[in-house]
């Protein structure tokens, strides 16, 4: 799961599109709390810059709070 998630996130990172980028870290976010690591996807939710992406991801995730 590390190396997926680490492998992902370089390539999410590498996104010129701002919008597209935000919606490969909302999966990389719901990775991590499935496999447990809230630490990690707290940090990576605060990367996501999309007011609309940020608001759905609390709605399924209000724990990121």
């Amino acid at each position: 799961y590390e190396r997926a998630a680490r492998a992902a996130m370089e390539i999410a990172m590498k996104m010129s599109d701002e919008l597209l980028r935000d919606a490969a870290v909302r999966q990389i976010v719901e990775l991590c709390l499935k496999a447990g690591n809230a630490a990690t996807a707290k940090t990576l939710f605060r990367a996501i810059q999309s007011a609309s992406i940020r608001d759905e991801v609390l709605r399924e995730f209000p724990q990121l709070q």
